[in-house]
Protein backbone atom coordinates (compact mmCIF):
# COMPACT_ATOMS: atom_id res chain seq x y z
CA UNK A 1 0.00 0.00 0.00
CA UNK A 2 0.97 3.49 -0.79
CA UNK A 3 0.34 6.52 1.47
CA UNK A 4 -3.13 7.16 -0.47
CA UNK A 5 -4.46 3.91 0.33
CA UNK A 6 -3.05 3.55 3.64
CA UNK A 7 -5.18 7.01 4.50
CA UNK A 8 -7.84 5.27 2.85
CA UNK A 9 -7.88 2.15 5.30
CA UNK A 10 -7.61 4.01 7.73
CA UNK A 11 -10.74 6.08 7.24
CA UNK A 12 -12.76 2.60 6.98
CA UNK A 13 -11.54 1.59 10.41
CA UNK A 14 -12.61 5.06 11.89
CA UNK A 15 -16.07 4.30 10.24
CA UNK A 16 -16.12 1.14 11.87
CA UNK A 17 -14.65 2.11 14.85
CA UNK A 18 -15.87 5.17 16.02
CA UNK A 19 -13.22 4.89 19.03
CA UNK A 20 -10.23 5.20 16.85
CA UNK A 21 -8.10 8.12 17.57
CA UNK A 22 -5.18 9.14 15.24
CA UNK A 23 -4.16 12.15 16.25
CA UNK A 24 -2.25 13.22 12.76
CA UNK A 25 -4.00 10.64 10.14
CA UNK A 26 -1.15 11.96 7.49
CA UNK A 27 1.92 10.76 9.75
CA UNK A 28 -0.14 7.73 10.49
CA UNK A 29 -0.93 6.96 6.76
CA UNK A 30 2.85 7.07 6.29
CA UNK A 31 3.99 4.99 9.25
CA UNK A 32 1.54 2.05 8.13
CA UNK A 33 2.38 2.83 4.11
CA UNK A 34 6.12 2.02 5.17
CA UNK A 35 5.49 -0.82 7.84
CA UNK A 36 2.95 -2.96 4.94
CA UNK A 37 4.64 -1.83 1.30
CA UNK A 38 4.10 -5.31 0.11
CA UNK A 39 0.21 -5.90 0.85
CA UNK A 40 -2.06 -4.68 -1.63
CA UNK A 41 -5.39 -2.28 -0.34
CA UNK A 42 -7.35 -4.80 -1.39
CA UNK A 43 -5.53 -7.43 0.75
CA UNK A 44 -5.83 -4.74 3.76
CA UNK A 45 -9.62 -4.38 3.05
CA UNK A 46 -10.59 -7.93 3.30
CA UNK A 47 -8.00 -8.70 6.10
CA UNK A 48 -9.66 -5.63 7.97
CA UNK A 49 -13.41 -7.31 6.82
CA UNK A 50 -11.64 -10.41 8.85
CA UNK A 51 -10.47 -8.70 11.57
CA UNK A 52 -14.44 -6.59 11.90
CA UNK A 53 -15.80 -10.24 12.32
CA UNK A 54 -12.88 -11.36 15.15
CA UNK A 55 -12.30 -8.19 16.70
CA UNK A 56 -14.16 -5.33 18.78
CA UNK A 57 -11.28 -2.91 19.10
CA UNK A 58 -9.46 -1.23 15.61
CA UNK A 59 -6.46 -3.14 14.46
CA UNK A 60 -3.10 -2.60 14.00
CA UNK A 61 -0.38 -2.93 11.35
CA UNK A 62 0.77 -6.48 12.50
CA UNK A 63 -3.48 -7.40 12.65
CA UNK A 64 -3.55 -6.67 9.10
CA UNK A 65 -0.32 -8.41 8.18
CA UNK A 66 -1.27 -11.70 10.21
CA UNK A 67 -4.63 -11.60 8.45
CA UNK A 68 -3.12 -11.00 5.28
CA UNK A 69 -1.04 -14.74 5.92
CA UNK A 70 -3.73 -16.36 7.34
CA UNK A 71 -5.64 -16.52 3.71
CA UNK A 72 -3.09 -15.46 1.17
CA UNK A 73 -0.72 -18.52 -0.60
CA UNK A 74 3.25 -17.99 0.29
CA UNK A 75 4.66 -17.41 -2.59
CA UNK A 76 7.94 -18.53 -1.49
CA UNK A 77 6.43 -22.24 -0.99
CA UNK A 78 5.31 -22.34 -4.51
CA UNK A 79 4.21 -26.08 -3.90
CA UNK A 80 3.99 -28.57 -0.15
CA UNK A 81 6.84 -30.32 0.98
CA UNK A 82 4.73 -33.52 0.42
CA UNK A 83 4.27 -32.37 -3.45
CA UNK A 84 8.02 -31.56 -4.05
CA UNK A 85 8.83 -34.58 -2.14
CA UNK A 86 6.83 -36.72 -5.21
CA UNK A 87 8.81 -34.38 -7.47
CA UNK A 88 12.34 -35.78 -5.89
CA UNK A 89 10.87 -39.62 -6.06
CA UNK A 90 9.74 -38.93 -9.86
CA UNK A 91 13.23 -37.70 -10.62
CA UNK A 92 15.35 -40.13 -8.97
CA UNK A 93 13.35 -42.86 -10.24
CA UNK A 94 13.27 -41.48 -14.19
CA UNK A 95 16.58 -39.01 -14.50
CA UNK A 96 18.85 -40.98 -11.06
CA UNK A 97 21.98 -39.43 -10.14
CA UNK A 98 23.75 -38.68 -13.52
CA UNK A 99 20.81 -36.79 -15.49
CA UNK A 100 19.70 -35.23 -11.86
CA UNK A 101 17.72 -32.03 -12.95
CA UNK A 102 19.16 -28.93 -12.33
CA UNK A 103 15.87 -26.73 -12.66
CA UNK A 104 12.98 -27.71 -10.09
CA UNK A 105 10.67 -24.39 -10.99
CA UNK A 106 11.37 -22.45 -7.53
CA UNK A 107 14.55 -21.32 -5.81
CA UNK A 108 14.14 -22.91 -2.74
CA UNK A 109 13.77 -26.75 -4.63
CA UNK A 110 16.44 -25.62 -6.59
CA UNK A 111 18.71 -25.20 -3.95
CA UNK A 112 17.66 -28.64 -1.56
CA UNK A 113 17.81 -30.87 -4.54
CA UNK A 114 21.37 -29.83 -6.00
CA UNK A 115 22.12 -29.98 -2.04
CA UNK A 116 20.84 -33.33 -1.16
CA UNK A 117 21.09 -35.28 -4.49
CA UNK A 118 23.70 -38.03 -3.53
CA UNK A 119 22.32 -38.71 -0.26
CA UNK A 120 18.52 -38.91 -2.33
CA UNK A 121 19.81 -41.01 -4.94
CA UNK A 122 22.09 -43.35 -3.23
CA UNK A 123 19.81 -43.68 0.24
CA UNK A 124 18.75 -47.33 1.31
CA UNK A 125 14.62 -47.92 2.15
CA UNK A 126 15.40 -47.75 5.44
CA UNK A 127 17.19 -44.82 5.47
CA UNK A 128 14.00 -42.92 3.73
CA UNK A 129 12.31 -41.68 6.60
CA UNK A 130 15.35 -39.94 7.78
CA UNK A 131 16.31 -38.43 4.51
CA UNK A 132 13.38 -36.99 3.90
CA UNK A 133 12.62 -35.53 7.40
CA UNK A 134 16.26 -33.59 6.45
CA UNK A 135 15.44 -32.36 3.11
CA UNK A 136 11.75 -31.03 4.80
CA UNK A 137 13.84 -29.56 7.64
CA UNK A 138 16.31 -27.73 4.93
CA UNK A 139 13.14 -26.80 2.62
CA UNK A 140 11.21 -24.89 4.94
CA UNK A 141 14.39 -23.26 6.76
CA UNK A 142 15.03 -21.92 2.87
CA UNK A 143 11.49 -21.01 2.62
CA UNK A 144 11.54 -19.33 5.68
CA UNK A 145 14.48 -17.18 4.79
CA UNK A 146 13.50 -16.33 1.15
CA UNK A 147 10.52 -15.21 2.88
CA UNK A 148 11.90 -12.79 5.17
CA UNK A 149 14.21 -11.80 2.77
CA UNK A 150 11.41 -10.65 0.88
CA UNK A 151 9.69 -9.12 3.70
CA UNK A 152 12.72 -7.03 4.50
CA UNK A 153 13.85 -5.76 0.60
CA UNK A 154 11.91 -2.88 0.84
CA UNK A 155 13.69 -1.62 4.22
CA UNK A 156 17.27 -2.50 2.24
CA UNK A 157 16.29 -0.77 -0.57
CA UNK A 158 15.58 2.63 2.01
CA UNK A 159 19.43 2.08 3.67
CA UNK A 160 20.85 1.77 0.09
CA UNK A 161 19.14 5.19 -1.25
CA UNK A 162 20.27 6.87 1.94
CA UNK A 163 23.97 5.28 1.04
CA UNK A 164 25.19 8.51 -0.67
CA UNK A 165 24.16 10.43 1.96
CA UNK A 166 26.34 8.32 4.52
CA UNK A 167 28.90 7.97 1.88
CA UNK A 168 29.31 11.61 1.75
CA UNK A 169 29.38 11.75 5.51
CA UNK A 170 32.39 9.45 5.42
CA UNK A 171 34.37 11.62 3.08
CA UNK A 172 33.83 14.84 5.17
CA UNK A 173 34.84 12.75 7.65
CA UNK A 174 37.98 11.99 6.07
CA UNK A 175 38.52 15.40 4.39
CA UNK A 176 38.41 16.87 7.91
CA UNK A 177 40.98 14.58 9.32
CA UNK A 178 43.37 15.22 6.36
CA UNK A 179 42.44 18.96 6.96
CA UNK A 180 43.10 19.21 10.55
CA UNK A 181 46.37 16.94 9.76
CA UNK A 182 47.36 19.52 7.32
CA UNK A 183 46.82 22.30 9.70
CA UNK A 184 49.03 21.02 12.61
CA UNK A 185 51.54 20.37 9.92
CA UNK A 186 51.50 23.91 9.31
CA UNK A 187 51.29 24.93 12.65
CA UNK A 188 54.64 22.70 13.70
CA UNK A 189 56.38 24.63 10.78
CA UNK A 190 55.52 27.86 11.92
CA UNK A 191 56.66 26.99 15.34
CA UNK A 192 60.03 25.55 13.99
CA UNK A 193 60.35 29.09 12.00
CA UNK A 194 59.36 30.56 14.64
CA UNK A 195 61.87 29.36 17.13
CA UNK A 196 64.96 29.77 14.15
CA UNK A 197 64.23 33.37 14.32
CA UNK A 198 63.88 33.69 17.87
CA UNK A 199 65.59 31.28 19.82
CA UNK A 200 65.14 30.96 23.68
CA UNK A 201 66.77 32.71 26.07
CA UNK A 202 69.66 31.02 27.98
CA UNK A 203 69.96 31.68 31.05
CA UNK A 204 73.45 33.06 32.43
CA UNK A 205 74.08 30.51 34.81
CA UNK A 206 73.82 27.60 32.21
CA UNK A 207 76.66 25.79 31.31
CA UNK A 208 79.02 26.48 28.30
CA UNK A 209 77.86 23.32 26.18
CA UNK A 210 74.40 24.54 26.41
CA UNK A 211 75.32 28.14 25.61
CA UNK A 212 77.27 26.79 22.30
CA UNK A 213 74.77 23.79 21.47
Amino acid sequence: MNKVESKKLLGLIISIYPRANYPNINATADAWAMVMPEISFKEAETALIKIMREKTFEPTPADIVNAVSSFKPDPDTASTFNEFWREIQDAIRYHGYNNWPKEWGHPAKNLIAAQFREPLCLYDNDQQTSIQAQVRNAYEAECKKMKEAKQNAPYRQMISEDAPAKKLGTNAGAVFKLTEKLANSFDMNLKINDDKKHPPEIHPLASDELKTA
